[in-house]
């Protein structure tokens, strides 16, 4: 696994900028494929990257809200944004997991990311969505 920390930001730089063009240029298929894509990145052996990671997590839930806010009509945005929860539910049970297992020290490392990212989360699909998968 790389460890090079300017090699992961210059990494994490792109992506965000790529996935921030994608969702500018409505590109919703491209978006629709990420979640997916960056569900092993969540994973227990990619915790040491997460600082990194998160950030990008958090541009594809923001490129679903803005992609949302912008090119979706009111009759259509239940329907859009349920199909958006369909697809990331796997990734935003990864976050909320990853919320709840932090121990001690973890969350000064990778916490206002994950808090950043939920909280996107929660904007591109709404409170409701968010708290079928999150306990309180």
């Amino acid at each position: 696994a790389e460890r090079d920390p300017t090699v992961l930001r210059g990494t994490r730089e792109a992506c965000m900028l790529l996935f921030e063009a994608a969702a500018k240029g409505g590109d919703l298929a491209y978006l629709e494929e990420l979640p997916e894509l960056c569900r092993p990145l969540l994973g227990y052996e990619a915790k040491g990257a997460w600082q990194h990671v998160l950030p990008v997590v958090t541009v594809i839930f923001s490129g679903f809200d803005d992609m949302r806010r912008s090119r979706i009509g009111v009759a259509d945005l239940v329907a859009w944004t349920a199909a958006r929860f369909a697809r990331s539910r796997g990734m935003l049970e990864q976050l909320v997991q990853a919320r709840d297992k932090a121990r001690g020290g973890e969350l000064n490392v990778f916490g206002e990311e994950l808090a950043e990212c939920l909280g996107a989360a929660t904007s591109a699909l709404g409170p409701d969505k968010v708290l079928e998968v999150a306990e309180l």
